[in-house]
């Protein structure tokens, strides 16, 4: 009964590091800690043996690994140091997981409740951002920071409370469509509860007004399809949420200008050539030249940011300068902070785990694979605590526990 009671406690600690992923990381922080105690508790008095790893565990620790290692060349190690407490999850989540022994149940139960907690986050956000519009009489709000004018229903104006972003928020929104979707893959139909929860996070894709999280939301519709075996009249079913896809990125395209490509360094923040396209491919300009100069190790944990406003100096970029820009691509971030070996690890880690979710018939676990993907092309997704500790968690989570979720 102890056994159990302990195992029991570990589970309760999982969920609350799942529910806390959008609240404070204090919070969330307080969640990794009680789950490590109860873990260590296990290892210690349970004398609970570690399962086998797997690659995706030895792959997330040879992460952590090589940033540790870039620490010895970096030009600022005081903010290595830093950088490495944030990426200390990459060394603790396949530790602690490899202590858990959930039932079918219970990963069910848990990914459920986390669908369930970021549908309630957003419909707060939403009944917030609909009282504040009372106050003032409209929908739109001035933002001092960037001097412009927001909608308080759309992008980081809805969710932008306790260090969430569009991008974070709605990644957290994609995998939970992932996972409704899932059950009805394997129920072949869903509750009410769950209809309703479906909707507002669909919903939600719209209000995060993201071309990623749009890319996201098809991608996630798309390897639905290619993942199960359905008949061909059935496909029609899944044409209406991909044309939704493709409308978003209509209305999103309709605010360019011709010359999306074009940028000038010089131009400051107020100019209106700038858009989301252009200002990161004078980004990843200057993250190129900062590779090249500093191939094959990269300039080392807690050194990207100074050899990247060096370089914003130099070509006179004014706008990456003032604001700080980090690379907005993982790739290009992993090339810059700990070089090719970096990069090389992370794309292991991508492939490892498209690999077994193949191998386990595990959609979620390809649709989390995915979304890191997708995020890291557009942003540095794991520099930032939000996105470190979701893909984490989750990834390591669904790569040891596939059987039991589909036998």
């Amino acid at each position: 009964m102890k056994y159990l009671n302990i195992n029991r406690l570990q589970f309760y600690s999982i969920v609350f590091v799942a529910i806390t992923l959008p609240l404070p990381m204090l919070l969330n922080n307080l969640a990794i800690l009680c789950f490590g105690i109860i873990s260590f508790y296990k290892i210690v008095k349970e004398k609970q043996v570690f399962k086998k790893w797997n690659i995706l565990q030895i792959l997330f620790v040879s992460f952590y690994c090589v940033g540790l290692f870039s620490l010895s060349y970096s030009c600022d190690s005081y903010e290595g140091y830093k950088v490495l407490e944030k990426y200390l999850v990459f060394m603790l989540f396949p530790f602690l997981f490899s202590t858990t022994n959930l039932t079918k149940k219970e990963l069910n139960d848990l990914l459920l409740i986390f669908t369930y907690a970021i549908a309630l986050y957003l419909i707060g956000c939403i009944l917030i951002a609909t009282y504040n519009s009372i106050l003032t009489g409209s929908i739109y709000k001035f933002n001092s920071e960037n001097l412009a004018i927001e909608n308080q229903f759309k992008y980081h104006s809805l969710i932008g409370y306790f260090e969430n972003t569009a991008i974070t928020f709605g990644i957290y929104i994609s995998f939970a469509i992932s996972i409704l979707l899932d059950q009805l893959i394997r129920k072949k139909a869903l509750s009410s509860l769950n209809i309703i929860t479906l909707i507002v996070l669909i919903a939600g894709v719209f209000l995060m007004d993201s071309f990623a999280i749009t890319i996201a939301f098809g991608t996630i519709l798309f390897l639905l399809l290619i993942f199960i075996r359905i008949k061909t009249k059935y496909y029609i079913l899944f044409l209406f949420p991909i044309i939704f896809a493709g409308y978003l990125f209509y209305k999103k395209a309709e605010g360019f200008e011709k010359k999306i490509f074009y940028y000038e360094f010089e131009h400051d923040v107020h100019n209106t050539n700038w858009n989301s396209l252009n200002i990161r491919l004078a980004k990843w300009d200057c993250a190129v030249e900062v590779i090249t100069e500093n191939f094959p190790l990269g300039v080392g944990v807690g050194c990207s940011q100074i050899k990247l406003n060096q370089k914003y100096q130099e070509k006179n970029f004014v706008v990456g300068l003032e604001k700080r820009y980090s690379t907005h691509n993982q790739f290009l971030h992993n090339l810059v902070e700990t070089g090719v070996l970096g990069l090389i690890i992370y794309i292991l880690i991508l492939f490892s785990g498209i690999f077994l979710s193949y191998k386990h018939k595990n959609y979620v676990l390809l649709s989390v694979v995915c979304l890191l993907f997708i995020s890291g092309l557009t942003d540095t997704i794991l520099i930032i605590n939000k996105g470190i500790i979701f893909f984490t968690f989750y990834i390591i989570l669904l790569s040891l526990l596939p059987k039991n979720h589909h036998e």
